[in-house]
Formats: structure tokens, sequence, C-alpha cells
């Protein structure tokens, strides 16, 4: 069998930028207090998440965290999600292996992108790109 090229997707794909900043809290002054999602991506890890995820107050300039790290709090309405802080396999020069983020792919030039996207396997215990970034390597449908 051959496997499609592109994963089958339900909704929009979600893209989270680790730095991407919502609102934390409002102040007793009612100043507005922002995290952002790396804030997040930490305290899931440590399994400290609570009910970060579950709050809905946002503002004019600053959404809630269920909105803007979608992909940590589990909230994004498609199966094709990538987190900006992901790491994954880029190449193997001598013995030494080299990883990126997604985010930092996102932002690199076009022919630079496919080249890391055409990435097949990994020696290493990140993944390749593709895996790894679904929506920057163009593999959602």
């Amino acid at each position: 069998t051959v496997s499609p090229s592109k994963l089958p997707t339900i909704g929009s794909p979600c893209v989270e930028g680790s730095f991407d900043k919502f609102l934390f809290r409002k102040s007793n002054r009612n100043r507005v207090i922002t995290k952002t999602c790396q804030f997040v991506q930490k305290k899931k890890s440590k399994g400290q998440l609570g009910s970060l995820c579950d709050a809905t107050d946002s503002t004019n300039a600053f959404k809630a965290a269920r909105d803007v790290c979608q992909v940590t709090c589990g909230t994004c309405p498609s199966d094709c999600v990538e987190l900006g802080s992901g790491k994954f396999f880029l190449e193997k020069i001598g013995r030494r292996a080299t990883h990126m983020r997604c985010e930092t792919l996102a932002d690199m030039p076009d022919v630079e992108i496919a080249e890391a996207c055409a990435v097949e396997s990994s020696p290493t215990r990140f993944a390749p790109a593709k895996s790894v970034c679904p929506v920057t390597c163009g593999k959602c449908q």
C-alpha cells in the first residue's frame, strides 16, 4: 500500500508558536497580564495544566489560551496540528545530527523548507520534518 502524500484534514490546520501570547488574567487594577504558549507547554509537561485551557476570558488584543494555544490545549478543530517548538531531524554531518524547530523552518526560504521536508527518515529520536511540521511541509489537505 502507498501512503497518501497529504494527511486527511477536518477543519483548518493549527500551528502553535511558542511565543504566541494569550490573556492569562486581569489584575485587580484591570491590567492585562499575558503569558505565552511556551508557558502552557511547560505547565502541561509538568502535569500542572489545571483549568488554564478552560478559561474563556479575552480582550480585543488577547484571546484565551484555549484559542491561542490550541495544539497544547487540544482545542484545535483539525487533526492536522503543528507545534512551533516541535524539533525534527534535519541532517547528519559526520557523526553529528542537527535538529531544528518547526517555527524556525517556517521562516526559511521555500527551497530550504522543501529540502528539509524531503528527508524521509531519521537516525535520531527526532522524526523528520514532514512528520513533526506537517503544516509547514504542506502535508495537510
